[in-house]
């Protein structure tokens, strides 16, 4: 045999004995523990501190190691972590499952919105907001809930947009909300989306039986994008609907449409019934004098120069009476002076 042949055959010896070990070595030291599993294989990452687990799923039809994880990570010995279970269970791990509903909250829903409210007032909304919505988890329709939480993104949050969802769920739940439709108004309008919440708000009137807070936020929708003659059909339905809310200042509000609109001898009795009201407030009212008479001055003039734009005797008698009463109340009040001299220039055309 020549010495080449005898140095390749040593070689090939070598290398079947390096890896007639290796493979022993193998075999030897593989953990008699670990777990192939057919269907979906699992790891489960253990946090040192123990407080907390994550399931995580591989890719289905992998076979991967139970115990795959590095003990630098993991602290927990293979043995314990290798534990042979079904694999239903194993893939119910691995599964996230549904937060499940706190039935303390859904029997103490009152006092856990009361627990949001003190914790806004103390300035620690972040938890208030999680009470809120852990009791909208229990309770979905809860107004009050809503109500907090779309005042909650407006006040602390800063954050109108947010607020609409919650503001509009709540008067899905209750359509005579006035301080969520007052709330719903401001916010699309100082963002010139006024006919959005005129189009929500008719849409709800649609599905729910009307009431006089709807209308007038509907009215006051269809102002602000200036369709006044529809406004007008809606503050009417608000004014007439005896059994609803009525604001102090509708009446007067209605006669402002009927006089933008044409209607200058309905505007009188709108405000004149507007005047009526404010006198019977007062008389119950006496601490109120200063803001009633202030804003009772605002009324009467305008109900002075409707008087004078119907131009007949009897209109302009009335409005010479109704001026020189003012004029006592407020002698330096410029408007007073431009109505009488708009009154001056109508007589002298009789």
């Amino acid at each position: 045999m020549s010495s080449a042949s005898k140095v390749i055959n040593e070689f090939v010896l070598t290398v079947c004995v390096v890896l007639s070990l290796l493979l022993f070595a193998f075999f030897m030291l593989q953990p008699e523990d670990v777990i192939f599993s057919p269907l979906i294989a699992t790891e489960t990452n253990v946090r040192s501190s123990g407080e907390e687990q994550i399931a995580q799923s591989k890719t289905p039809g992998l076979s991967i190691p139970v115990n795959e994880v590095s003990s630098k990570s993991n602290p927990t010995k293979p043995s314990e972590r290798s534990i042979k279970v079904p694999a239903k269970t194993e893939r119910q791990v691995a599964e996230v499952q549904p937060e499940p509903v706190d039935l303390s909250i859904e029997e103490n829903v009152e006092e856990k919105i009361s627990e949001a409210i003190n914790l806004v007032d103390s300035q620690n909304w972040l938890a208030a907001e999680k009470i809120l919505h852990d009791v909208l988890k229990a309770s979905p329709d809860n107004e009050a809930a809503l109500v907090e939480l779309a005042m909650l993104h407006i006040l602390d949050k800063n954050d109108p947009d947010g607020a609409l969802p919650f503001i509009k769920r709540a008067l899905s739940v209750n359509s005579e909300n006035e301080a969520m439709i007052g709330e719903l108004l401001g916010v699309l309008a100082e963002k010139g989306r006024s006919e959005e919440a005129g189009q929500f708000l008719i849409s709800l009137s649609e599905e729910t039986e009307s009431n006089a807070n709807l209308d007038y936020g509907i009215a006051q929708a269809l102002i602000k994008t200036g369709s006044k003659e529809k406004a007008l059909e809606y503050m009417e339905r608000a004014v007439s609907d005896k059994d609803g809310f009525q604001r102090d200042d509708i009446e007067e509000q209605l006669g402002d449409l009927y006089y933008e609109t044409g209607r200058v001898d309905l505007a009188i009795d709108s405000w004149k019934k507007t005047l009526e009201r404010q006198a019977e407030y007062l008389n119950s009212h006496p601490e109120d004098r200063g803001v009633v008479e202030e804003h009772n001055l605002a009324v009467r003039l305008k109900y002075l120069t409707a008087q004078i734009d119907v131009g007949d005797q009897t209109s302009l008698e009335a409005a010479e009476e109704e001026l020189q009463a003012i004029e006592k109340l407020a002698p330096t009040n410029p408007m007073v002076n431009a109505i009488r001299e708009a009154l001056r220039q109508r007589i002298s055309t009789l």
